[in-house]
């Protein structure tokens, strides 16, 4: 009989000793309901009623871990299914992505109702004439769509460039790297949508640099002066912003504009004077992606 308790000894000894220190594994599970007994000069191993409630809370911890891993796998399985679905899909919104672009639509709207009105307001009681106001407000708004494209998609190609030199091909000369990342390439093209998806997701960390340089060549470069606190300090704000969170989708989303003697297609409502020909641009259209569905109806004067 002390031969078959030998191992039993054994384990109740690493049990003591996985319970002093707080250890939780097989042996704290097995031995915690078993106690050293001697029973006719031999020790045996007989249950411990005592550790009963210690086991059970114990046990009930080990299922609530186990249960709490399971529900974040199926949240990530969730979202990396959701991804692979969406991934270059325009047509297939995230609901839970705040910057969506009908979120964005939405406050393009708010834009032209509120930010542009008081701006328009404001540099017309300074004495700037209508035509002026109106022709000064869309320049801003389509160099702020100009230049926040070019930053995102010069960022994102140095993300990519990045993540494939130092992570991929970490000893890769420029031609060999060159070489070696063809876009085409279904692994990449998975990683790089993953890239493209973090990236909007901390896409605000940017905007406070990028609103300040595109304030100062709306100054030095368009030549329209900005006071601090004026309401066409915060509409030059507000089209950063947006335009920002457009260039980041995937694709982009594209802000287009009339010029005089389009034909007028639809794509734009009419300003105070309706016809069929496009006189001047007032607010621009926007598109899902470029060349793809009306989002959002711009604004012409038309003749």
């Amino acid at each position: 009989m002390k031969q078959q308790s030998e191992p039993l000894r054994a384990t109740y000894a690493n049990y003591d000793q996985s319970f002093k220190y707080g250890a939780s594994n097989e042996n704290v599970q097995i031995m915690g309901i078993l106690r050293s007994a001697n029973i006719g000069g031999e020790e045996v191993y007989v249950y411990n009623a005592e550790n009963k409630d210690i086991i059970i809370k114990h046990l009930r911890e080990e299922l609530k871990e186990r249960d709490d891993e399971i529900g974040h796998l199926r949240t990530r399985l969730s979202q990396v299914s959701s991804e692979k679905i969406r991934q270059g899909n325009p047509n297939i919104a995230d609901l839970s992505d705040t910057h969506r672009p009908m979120k964005l639509i939405e406050l393009y709207y708010d834009l032209y109702s509120k930010e542009w009105t008081k701006a328009f307001e404001e540099m017309s009681l300074n004495g700037t004439g209508e035509k002026q106001t109106i022709k000064s407000l869309l320049r801003i708004i389509k160099h702020s769509y100009k230049f926040c494209m070019k930053i995102s998609t010069e960022q994102l190609q140095a993300m990519k460039k990045s993540f494939a030199k130092d992570i991929i091909f970490p000893l890769a000369d420029h031609a060999e790297l060159k070489a070696a990342i063809p876009e085409s390439n279904k692994e990449l093209k998975e990683i790089f949508s993953v890239l493209t998806e973090s990236r909007k997701r901390v896409g605000a960390l940017s905007l406070p640099k990028i609103k300040q340089a595109f304030v100062q060549m709306v100054k030095m470069d368009l030549k329209i002066p900005i006071k601090e606190q004026s309401s066409l300090k915060l509409y030059v704000n507000r089209c950063v912003e947006l335009c920002w969170f457009m260039c980041l989708q995937d694709p982009p989303m594209y802000v287009e504009w009339c010029v005089s003697g389009d034909h007028n297609t639809g794509d734009f409502s009419s300003y105070t004077r309706s016809g069929t020909t496009v006189n001047f641009c007032v607010w621009p259209c926007v598109r899902q992606y470029e060349n793809g569905p009306l989002m959002a109806k711009g604004v012409a004067q038309m003749r």
